[in-house]
This record gives C-alpha cells, sequence and structure tokens, in this order.
C-alpha cells in the first residue's frame, strides 16, 4: 500500500510539474509550436509497393460462357491489335488461332500491351495462391466425373486440362457446379 502512494505522488508531481512547464512558457498559447511525430519508412513518403494486377478484370467460378467471353473481347482485341494472328469462331468472336498465336501473345511488347487487359483466373484456382489447389482440384475432378464427365486419369492423376464440355449444357451446369462446390480454398 505505501508503495502505491508513493506511486501515485510521484505521478501527481510529474504531472504539476509538466504543467507549470507549459504554463510558464513565454510564448503564447496560439503562437506555441506543436510537437510532431516521427515515424521510418522503408521507401519514399506515401508509397506503397504497386499491385501489378490492380484493374484488371477478374474472372468469376459462377459466370457463365457467354460471361467469360465477352470478359477476355477486350483482351483478344488487344492481341490482334499487337499482332498477335487470332481467328473469328463461329460466333464472330477472336479466338486463338494457332499455338503459334499462343506463343506470340508471351512476347515481352505484347504483354506490356496486353496484360492489363487479360483477365485473371479466381484466386481458388491458382495454385500459387490457393494452398489447397491440389485438394480441392481433386474434388472437384471426382465430382464431375460422378456427374458424367470423363477426365483421362494417368495412374490416378489427372494432370491434363478440363475436358470441353462447351456445346453441352449438361455437362456445363454439372462442370461449374462442381468448381463452385469444390475450388473453394478450403481443407476439405
Amino acid at each position: 500500500m505505501a508503495g502505491m502512494s508513493h506511486t501515485i505522488r510521484g505521478a501527481v508531481a510529474l504531472a504539476l510539474c509538466l504543467g507549470v512547464l507549459t504554463a510558464c512558457s513565454d510564448q503564447p498559447a496560439d503562437d506555441q509550436q506543436t510537437s510532431e511525430v516521427v515515424t521510418f519508412q522503408s521507401g519514399p513518403a506515401g508509397s506503397a509497393p504497386a499491385d501489378p494486377d490492380a484493374g484488371r478484370p477478374v474472372e468469376r467460378l459462377d459466370m457463365t460462357r457467354d460471361e467469360k467471353v465477352a470478359l477476355y473481347d477486350d483482351y483478344m482485341r488487344c492481341l490482334k491489335d499487337a499482332g498477335v494472328p487470332l481467328v473469328k469462331d463461329g460466333d464472330g468472336r477472336l479466338t486463338w488461332n494457332t499455338d503459334e498465336a499462343k506463343t506470340m501473345s508471351q512476347d515481352p511488347a505484347v504483354l506490356k500491351v496486353c496484360s492489363r487487359k487479360e483477365p485473371l483466373r479466381p484466386a481458388v484456382t491458382d495454385p500459387q495462391r490457393n494452398p489447397y489447389y491440389e485438394e480441392d482440384r481433386l474434388a472437384s475432378i471426382k465430382c464431375q466425373i460422378a456427374r458424367g464427365i470423363k477426365w483421362e486419369s494417368n495412374g490416378g492423376k489427372y494432370d491434363g486440362l478440363p475436358p470441353d464440355v462447351s456445346g453441352n449444357p449438361t455437362l456445363e451446369k454439372a462442370q461449374q457446379e462442381c468448381e463452385m462446390q469444390h475450388m473453394n480454398g478450403k481443407r476439405g
């Protein structure tokens, strides 16, 4: 108890001293300078690392085929304008002509012009951003197989691209529903 009252007395004395020092200043209250808090930054003031993907369109798992095609239209037009040999499909939309076109789309000069227009895949479908990507992918594939979509297996592994189910509304819906159900970035 005696230690506590000694501490309280010390705090009161310190507060009084600070009050006296402030009150005894020779400058009027309006002219007193305010103190500043100094912070240290590791870069230029006010700068934050720029997100290279900021502003890019983002694909969602729940998009219809037409919504995905529309999302890619600007990107494909940019590639065409940059000299990548694309052709129009039966619907009049630009599409890949050859593997050469896909290779040309990765040219640094083309990337500089068009990369900001290329839609980002959903984060859950990116192995770098989804720690459970492989588990999610396998669960989605098993769901798709159970719903009639034929995947080619390589000794129990499904290394290839998803089967093309476009043109079959039942399988398109099944594939999308399985992806939405299982590609979620959560364990199990």
